[in-house]
């Protein structure tokens, strides 16, 4: 229940734990501010004459703010349903009080904190405040000193009405043919206000739209304003038969139009002294080898060998320098730099590459194995005799996920140049001008158009390090790891390198999967034999072998033992499985020992095949 109510100079403050419902006679220009920390209170300003406005808030004991009142106010509290009406005077004070009993003194220094102000307080008193004034409480004066005050200067202040959305004109980004699918993310939408200025807004929606010959229009829509875009959609060009031709093209039109994401894919040049060897024995009109190794992404899965980055990258350098490229792509779907690190002696070293470009960064996870495996890679290619210059590749998936962060301090370590596929195409998604769709048909592969795209991020690299100064001192390679590097004393063998001391009922020289097609295959017979391996030196064991989608019903599972002793199971189906190389390690210790190695049909799993597709040993 409200007791006090002190009115001083049409202003008022109200202090209160209680809900209420202030209903004010609001005329033009009249503000109605809210108070304490409700979210839900604004500043509400009504230029219409005579309308009345409800606002219902709550304060805390502590909560306190203004209210500028010019004409009447009433106050109702919801609990006690008792509603004050007050009509404002020009008297210094008002109170509405009928039961004096508790009215504390109000001292000096009280008079200036309350001065300008309308006080409500809370009692557990029962009385009903009634909408008529109560008399004014008689009270004896305490003899205070006066305080001197001096008169404030107030200037009117000008308001000016807040400038209102009057509609909104939406652009389509990029161009779109018969068959793509437009979304909000298409369009730029920028909003005409009432006082004549614009201002791009965000936050709008528009239904995705297929288009096709006749469906090419899409609403935008953004509050209560709509606007119709037609798109002039037309078909898709049919590519032409020469590849060459036709990718020469597709670089032109993508340079013009992506200048600014090329120079954002450029991370770093690194030390340049091994790149500008390899660009000056092209210009010598020397032939040169480039590799390429890293996953699916960089073996092109989903487009022709043609149109794969790896290979427009090197058709450019040979146009450029008139000399012949050897392109040796080392790519395998579904693998992360663990066996990237086990198979770059003879996938990529033994062709003695000029240079090398490093892709696993939607392959690999942040963990300590791939950490040391990724580090460990590119000190083996660094250290190789050829002295290869090195490029780092990041590229990113639809949900964002990339290894990139800790990669690229890796690459800061070792000075080395980097590409990033996150800085360039995924800044123009996240500022809504290209859609991932725009760089892939799924969740991690690029198109057509991704390849082009990183094909000229690499191109961007080598034409800036051309372009950069020499190099005072040549590249040395950094003494300490930034993270760890000893995996790269594992080397990886197979039946025709490592010789087993009891094959049991496995074979070899079985078709295996591409470029595994000489380890060991686990045939089920009557006779249920080991695999085995003696002799080997090692402080580390690895297993590669083949995965299998959980839909496989042929492939089991084996037992692995180290010295006679149980080491680990290892399922060859997997939910993750795609027919690809995986990597199990079976051992890491501290000190070289020389092990013996079984490989026995898991229980229960007999009749089931297994394929062992390497080992590496280290």
């Amino acid at each position: 229940m409200i007791k006090h109510l002190h009115f001083v100079n049409n202003s008022l403050t109200m202090k209160t734990k209680k809900r209420l419902t202030i209903a004010m006679l609001l005329t033009t220009g009249i503000s109605l501010f809210g108070c304490g920390n409700t979210t839900s209170i604004e500043k509400i300003t009504n230029n219409s004459s005579q309308k009345s406005e409800i606002q219902t808030f709550e304060l805390t004991e502590s909560d306190s703010g203004l209210l500028d009142v010019t004409t009447s106010i009433e106050i109702t509290d919801i609990e006690d349903n008792t509603t004050i009406e007050y009509e404002p005077t020009t008297e210094d004070e008002s109170i509405f009080d009928e039961d004096t009993s508790e009215t504390e003194e109000v001292t000096a220094e009280d008079e200036t904190t309350i001065e300008n102000e309308i006080i409500i307080e809370e009692t557990t008193s029962e009385e009903q405040i009634t909408k008529e004034p109560a008399s004014p409480v008689e009270t004896t004066p305490k003899e205070t000193k006066p305080i001197e005050t001096k008169p404030i200067e107030t200037k009117p202040v000008e308001t000016k009405p807040a400038a209102i959305l009057t509609g909104i004109k939406a652009t389509i980004n990029g161009k779109f043919y018969i068959g793509d699918t437009l979304t909000a993310a298409n369009f730029n939408v920028v909003g005409n206000y009432s006082d004549g200025h614009t201002e791009n807004l965000i936050n709008w929606g528009a239904t995705p739209l297929k288009l096709t010959a006749t469906s090419n229009t899409i609403t935008v829509i953004y509050q209560n304003f709509s606007t119709v875009v037609t798109v002039n959609a037309s078909q898709r060009p049919v590519p032409q038969t020469q590849p060459a031709v036709e990718q020469k093209e597709d670089y032109k039109e993508s340079k013009s139009q992506n200048r600014q994401m090329i120079d954002n894919s450029l991370l770093s040049i690194g030390h340049t002294e091994r790149m500008k060897r390899v660009l000056d024995k092209a210009a010598r009109g020397e032939d040169i080898t480039v590799a390429f190794i890293g996953g699916s992404i960089t073996y092109g899965h989903r487009v022709k060998k043609e149109q794969c980055f790896a290979t427009l990258f090197t058709q450019w350098l040979s146009q450029q320098y008139n000399i012949k490229v050897n392109c040796v792509n080392a790519g395998i779907n579904g693998t992360p730099s663990i066996l990237g690190n086990l198979r770059a002696d003879r996938d990529v070293l033994c062709h003695d590459p000029d240079l090398v470009v490093v892709e696993f960064a939607v392959n690999d996870v942040g963990d300590d194995c791939c950490k040391n495996s990724y580090e460990s890679l590119i000190f083996r290619l660094l250290e190789y005799k050829t002295e290869p210059a090195v490029v780092l590749l990041f590229t990113i998936t639809r949900n964002g996920y990339t290894c990139q962060p800790w990669m690229s301090q890796i690459g800061r370590h070792y000075n080395l140049p980097m590409v990033s596929v996150p800085d360039s195409v995924w800044k123009e998604i996240e500022a809504g001008r290209l859609t991932y769709d725009d760089y892939s048909n799924d969740k991690t592969h690029p198109n057509e158009k991704g390849h082009i795209w990183i094909a000229d991020f690499l191109k961007n690299c080598i034409q800036k390090i051309n372009d950069a100064k020499s190099e005072t001192e040549p590249y040395t390679i950094p003494k300490k790891p930034f993270y760890k590097r000893y995996y790269k004393e594992l080397t990886m063998y197979n039946a025709l390198t490592l010789e087993a001391a009891d094959e049991g009922n496995w074979i070899h020289g079985f078709e295996g999967l591409d470029k595994f097609q000489d380890g060991w295959s686990y045939e089920p017979g009557a006779n249920d034999k080991p695999l085995t391996f003696t002799d080997a030196d090692c402080r580390m064991i690895f297993v590669i072998y083949r995965m299998v989608p959980d839909s496989n019903k042929e492939f089991g599972a084996v037992d692995v033992k180290i010295d006679g002793k149980y080491v680990k199971t290892i399922y060859a189906v997997s939910k993750d499985g795609i027919n690809n190389p995986a990597t199990c390690i079976c051992l890491e210790t501290g000190e070289k020992a020389t092990h013996t190695i079984t490989f026995e049909a898991k229980k229960g799993y007999e009749d089931k095949r297994f394929e062992i597709l390497a080992i590496g040993l280290g």
